[in-house]
């Protein structure tokens, strides 16, 4: 029997969907078994926390406040920008008044080790460091007071290089922000669970990282990935290659998204696809199965039956309360008025998806990149 594009697309969207059930499932059963944990630490190694910034955030007086706020012994909290005018020395010199008691660091140098801008502001924040622990966190994130605790109740257990959080998008009042938290709170959740602890990938995502130092030391240090888009992902490759694990923790942090535009976020999601595509074609040519949504609505523009509206109809359907169940679970605040905009995002992201196959270039913190393989070149 031959074989056609219809045929293809009917079993591409049928084991997508059956994927995100598999993967929602065992999201759920993550979230249900942290809810149980408890870290009583009997050992408190010392942390410093890295925090690049560039500008002003969605909120980021409160984001910041966050780190003065957490519950640990021994930490301290190292701020970085690059430019003596970004104004956010002003909410960082706030904090250190309001909160004198914390040990803390603001260095200003535009210092360069590489192309990758994210990586640069890191090298300097780095050096004055002089903790055990390594913690990275973006400057849009609000954690609770416990995170440390989290953080190194999973970093403590034999065999681990790299602990990560999955992240809880919040805040939103403008379209763009409203698809990002809504892809934040069920589909990058549940993927970072299920292809770390399934399929034994490393997933590491750069908004929260935590890695001991001689582990950091040992991979060369940040300036090993200096010329590289998704230092993150390579981060946790090399640790992977190292032979420790990867852990993605179900404890999520929060990740302010308020004002975001469709343009915003679609040059994320761009980005982001780009720096996959170039990290791992192969892995990156299989997300085409994860997104069902596009695919089947895909086959119904191409064969406009109503047998194929009746299965785009339902997989999107399905999607929607299989994502529903994913917001339940993770105890998230997105409306519920909001679920019908996961069928136009996911068509959005499957456009997306698409580009880095004929594009190369790409727009970060105001600079224009191009990309060959993973390295980043200055245009």
């Amino acid at each position: 029997m031959k074989v056609g594009m219809k045929e293809i697309l009917i079993v591409l969207a049928s084991l997508g969907t059956l994927y995100l059930l598999m993967s929602t499932i065992i999201t759920i059963i993550a979230y249900h078994n942290s809810a149980k944990k408890k870290y009583n630490l009997n050992i408190f190694p010392s942390v410093s926390i890295l925090k690049p910034l560039k500008g002003i955030d969605d909120n980021l007086i409160e984001n910041l406040r966050s780190f003065f706020k957490i519950d640990y012994p021994d930490y301290e909290i190292i701020f970085g920008v690059d430019e003596a005018e970004d104004p956010a020395i002003n909410v960082v010199n706030k904090l250190q008044a309001e909160y004198p008691y914390i040990k803390t660091r603001l260095v200003v140098s535009d210092f360069h080790v590489g192309i990758n801008p994210k990586v640069n502001n890191l090298y300097n924040i780095y050096r004055p460091a002089s903790k055990e622990f390594i913690v990275i966190s973006d400057s849009n994130i609000i954690v609770s007071s416990d995170y440390l605790r989290t953080l190194m109740g999973y970093s403590q257990n034999e065999g681990v290089g790299l602990v990560t959080s999955t992240i809880h998008g919040l805040g939103a009042k403008t379209p763009g922000s409203i698809l990002e938290n809504l892809h934040l709170n069920t589909y990058i959740a549940a993927s970072a669970i299920t292809i770390t602890n399934v399929f034994k990938i490393p997933v590491t995502i750069g908004k929260s990282m935590c890695i001991n130092r001689t582990v950091l030391e040992r991979i060369g240090g940040f300036e090993s990935f200096a010329d590289f888009l998704l230092e993150d992902g390579l981060i946790g490759q090399a640790i992977k290659d190292l032979g420790l694990k990867i852990v993605v923790t179900t404890e999520s942090v929060k990740n302010i998204n308020v004002n975001w535009g469709i343009k915003q976020f679609l040059n994320r999601h761009y980005r982001w696809a780009l720096m996959r595509r170039h990290l791992n074609l192969w892995q990156y040519i299989s997300e085409i199965i994860s997104n069902p949504i596009c695919t089947s609505w895909l086959l119904f523009v191409l064969f406009p039956q109503y047998l194929t509206l009746i299965i785009a109809a339902g997989i999107s359907a399905t999607k929607i309360i299989i994502d529903c169940s994913l917001l339940i679970s993770g105890k998230t605040e997105t409306k519920f008025v909001h679920l019908p905009l996961i069928v136009i995002k996911d068509i959005l992201l499957g456009f997306i998806w698409i580009l880095p196959f004929f594009c190369r270039t790409v727009i970060w913190r105001g600079n224009r990149f191009i990309v060959s393989k993973k390295i980043l070149s200055r245009l």
